[in-house]
């Protein structure tokens, strides 16, 4: 199994701290334990376990998880280190040679990675169902899509799915509720489990990364597979982060909450921002935390050269809109807490693109 770099991840290891100002987030700043503390409850730390965790994850934990999901119990949940092994857990295996896996086109690069890494043949998707026939294996999408904030309309997808002999949807749904709409529902609970998985994670809509506690769900057999090569890459979830979980995951709609408002107050001021410099262009989804933004009158823009100048100088950390496949574009995050930050982050963007724009 050979694995091509994801752009984006290597964009990453690249450029490490310390960072003076980040444009990268696609979700609102990860809590402090601090800012945490009131939700903890008193002796939750003494509900840790230390001991080697079950392949398929913490039955507790994959029970919520099952209940929120509308799914029949928690063998149809498999928990894993964020969404990111969810994706790949899935895909490799349920791909191999011969095989062919229809991948939303641009997606998070992981996907048609992990994809063509299996042997499979690996085609660019437009989610028209009517692209998929009788050799799909996969067909994978984003929904909220990351940067876009696009919601997909999954049902036909699904149906079609279930026509062919051999095809699993998988519906990476990470930013479901990051941003300040209402979320979408989960593919789940409208979808069904049959040949249907979901990834998601605690890292993006509940602002805990750190915790890397995420999740694979849907078609049980599915998921029994996905045990097996979980098995062997990391076996298990730290007993410190799934108790932390645990103990949070009463109190998440109001955690979503505070977040959502974070992403609305920083939304509207962002659209302010941009409406007071017409010379930019970009669209704030009210689905996500992250955007594209270039030049509103399509003057060349060198995104890769200009994010690295941006590091190099001075520390600052940005997303080309190449390494996700929007060349010309810049992802900005807006999920700062700290208006301060924003403010600084757009101050930035303001002086560094006005004078690059001129240059041109």
């Amino acid at each position: 199994m050979q694995l091509d770099p994801s752009p984006l991840e290597r964009w990453f290891t690249a450029r490490p701290g310390p960072i003076r100002l980040s444009l990268a987030s696609t979700a609102v700043t990860a809590w402090t334990p601090a800012e945490l503390a009131r939700w903890l409850p008193a002796g939750w730390a003494d509900r840790i376990d230390w001991n080697y965790g079950e392949p398929q994850g913490d039955p507790g934990l994959r029970e919520l998880i099952a209940a929120d999901l509308g799914l029949p119990d928690r063998d149809h949940v498999l928990l894993t280190a964020g969404a990111v092994e969810a994706n790949f857990l899935a895909l490799a295996s349920l791909l191999g040679p011969g095989d062919e896996a229809w991948v939303q086109a641009p997606i998070y690069p992981q996907l048609p990675c992990v994809a063509a890494a299996t042997g499979a043949a690996v085609r660019a998707w437009d989610l028209d169902p009517a692209r998929l026939g009788p050799a799909t294996r996969v067909a994978a999408l984003n929904t909220p899509h990351n940067p876009t904030g696009v919601v997909a309309e999954v049902g036909a997808i699904a149906a079609r799915v279930r026509s062919l002999p051999r095809a699993y949807l998988l519906v990476d749904e990470v930013y479901r509720g990051v941003g300040e709409a209402e979320p979408p529902p989960p593919a789940l609970r409208a979808l069904g489990p049959d040949r249907v998985l979901t990834s998601d994670s605690t890292s993006k809509a509940l602002a805990l990364p750190g915790a890397r506690v995420g999740w694979l769900a849907g078609d049980a057999e599915a998921i029994r597979t996905g045990v097996v090569w979980r098995e062997h890459t990391t076996l298990a979830l730290a007993g410190p982060a799934v108790a932390a979980v645990k103990a949070l995951w009463p109190h998440r709609a109001e955690l979503l909450a505070i977040n959502q408002a974070v992403i609305a107050r920083n939304r509207a001021r962002l659209l302010g921002w941009l409406a007071e410099r017409p010379w930019l262009g970009g669209s704030p989804s009210p689905h996500t935390g992250a955007f594209l933004l270039g030049y509103a009158d399509a003057r060349p823009f060198d995104d890769v050269a200009t994010c690295a100048a941006w590091y190099a100088e001075e520390r600052v950390l940005a997303i080309p809109g190449t390494t996700l496949g929007y060349p010309g574009r810049v992802r900005v995050g807006f999920g700062q807490r700290d208006e301060a930050v924003l403010e600084a982050n757009l101050a930035f963007l303001d002086g560094k693109l006005h004078a690059a724009r001129a240059a041109t």
